[in-house]
């Protein structure tokens, strides 16, 4: 067997040699709005115990869900819930 001659080229594909894939921003970014639909879970799940649990709990979680911010997340939270189920609807 002859040599390989070793240069200054990877030894296997690398990610910035691909030019992205409309499919593979599509997969990742469905991936991504998995996570965060879990985590938005994760937050509606705490409001739910804060409201059967004390008014006090129930108050702060609302004051921060009424919040620019929280308004900004819900409104993220839809899209990505939106976004998932449709990336989720091509693999049927």
């Amino acid at each position: 067997m002859s040599k390989r001659v070793k240069g200054n080229r990877p030894l296997s594909p690398h990610l910035t040699i691909y030019r992205p894939q409309m499919s593979s921003i599509s997969s990742i970014l469905v991936r991504i709005t998995g996570v965060s639909l879990a985590l938005g879970f994760i937050l509606i799940i705490t409001w739910l115990l804060a409201a059967s649990t004390n008014v006090y709990y129930f108050d702060c979680i609302n004051s921060i869900l009424t919040s620019w911010f929280g308004i900004v997340v819900l409104i993220g939270s839809v899209w990505a819930l939106c976004y998932h189920s449709l990336g989720g609807i091509r693999h049927l």
